[in-house]
């Protein structure tokens, strides 16, 4: 899997053109979304923004990203380059096709995770693409139901906010009543 930078917030045209021109060996141009909570005038709702802006992912049938689909890929409007650059582009580091693989288990879009607080306030992940990076948590915030994760990608310390849902731990009722 490759990383291609675009201009930031034409990250879906650039995927849908680069997919119809059908790049040899190309399997799939991966666009990694995330539904945002955004709170505006004290109301919460979920927007869908990019996980990684500007950056989308070249997944390859085989080991290697022919000439020909690279030719295809650098001629498309808004193309800024491969990473690390043009004449050196490289398939993503196992720890950065972790990040990318561990949001893909969910499809190209990261829903909410579900979380809830235990007895000593700390966040717990049950289910969703945060299950598994609760080690990269840098920052909850309640109010907006979000948690900063800040982690090493493509070379540079990089954070990614994601949304959370607040469920009820099983017993809490009870213990409450």
């Amino acid at each position: 899997m490759y990383a291609v930078q675009v201009r930031t917030g034409r990250e879906s045209q650039f995927a849908q053109r680069a997919a119809e021109t059908e790049p040899e060996g190309v399997s799939r141009i991966i666009f990694l979304q995330r539904r945002l909570n955004i709170r505006r005038g004290g109301k919460n709702t979920l927007e869908l923004s990019p996980v990684f802006p500007g950056y989308l992912f070249v997944e390859t049938e085989t080991d290697g990203l022919h000439d020909k689909a690279f030719q295809k890929l650098k001629a498309q409007p808004d193309f800024i380059r491969f990473l690390p650059s043009n004449t050196q582009y490289e398939q993503l580091t196992a720890g950065d096709l972790h990040i990318v693989n561990n949001f893909l288990r969910f499809g190209t879009i990261a829903e909410p995770s579900d979380a809830y607080f235990d007895k000593d306030d700390r966040i717990v992940i049950t289910a969703g693409p945060l299950k598994g990076l609760e080690g990269l948590i840098q920052s909850v915030d309640r109010r907006k139901r979000r948690v900063r994760l800040v982690t090493e990608f493509m070379g540079y310390q990089t954070s990614v906010d994601l949304s959370y849902n607040v469920i009820e731990k099983q017993g809490e009722r009870e213990r409450e009543t």
